[in-house]
């Protein structure tokens, strides 16, 4: 998708080996013919891929993202680092599997991230790492979780173009969030609503284009 499309791109040069899962085949075969992926993978092969990857990045909504890791957490590479992008936290933070938080041994360890970036349009085909370039990115990362696997993230994480990463707490980013963002979408799609109306849009310009653009979303 638009997301996991723009960070394969962002990795690409810092990366060995880039693997891919989606369940829209086209956007995998594109990403491959472009170089973009090293190799793709369907339902049958994703535990193969998963059992490869020293990071792992989940583009899905927070339930979508849940499910994964549940059905997923016995078959992450051994050290692995997986981390998300979905933009609500707490519920995601509180249903995490035992088996991904921090513990003595060599598990894999989960990583919340958020990237404070993106597009209005949706799909692989308008992925784009350059939407990275200069913008935050926010970690949350659990109690005892490992320096160096939080400083791996965080060099990945600049590498890709970030300017800024703000560690914080679920419920604190989300409370954020709901201001800097969300209330954003909610005051985007009621301004669009009235673009039906063209003695209102008749007298468009600039600032009201900018105000609607995310409303796309």
């Amino acid at each position: 998708g638009l997301m996991g499309g723009s960070i394969a791109m962002a990795i690409k040069n810092n990366s060995s080996k880039i693997l891919a899962y989606d369940k829209n085949t086209q956007a995998l075969d594109d990403a491959k013919s472009r170089g973009i992926i090293t190799e793709a993978y369907n339902d049958n092969s994703i535990n193969k891929m998963l059992s490869e990857c020293d990071v792992v990045f989940i583009c899905l909504y927070p339930e979508d993202t849940i499910s994964f890791l549940n059905e997923h957490k016995n078959h992450f590479k051994s050290n692995a680092i997986i981390t998300d992008i979905a933009g609500v936290k707490s519920k995601l933070y509180q249903n995490t599997p035992k088996e991904l938080l921090p513990q003595k041994g060599t598990n894999a360890i989960f990583i919340p991230g958020h990237p404070m970036a993106g597009g209005e349009k949706e799909g692989f085909l308008n992925a784009d790492k350059n939407y990275f370039i200069n913008r935050n990115y926010i970690l949350l990362p659990f109690e005892n979780t490992p320096i160096e696997k939080i400083t791996y993230l965080e060099k990945l994480i600049y590498d890709m173009g970030f300017k800024r990463i703000i560690k914080t707490t679920a419920q604190n980013h989300d409370h954020k969030i709901a201001f800097t963002s969300q209330l954003c979408h909610v005051i985007a799609s009621c301004l669009v609503e009235s673009a039906e109306d063209t003695n209102i849009t008749e007298f468009g310009g600039g600032s009201f284009e900018d105000l609607t653009r995310i409303a796309m979303i």
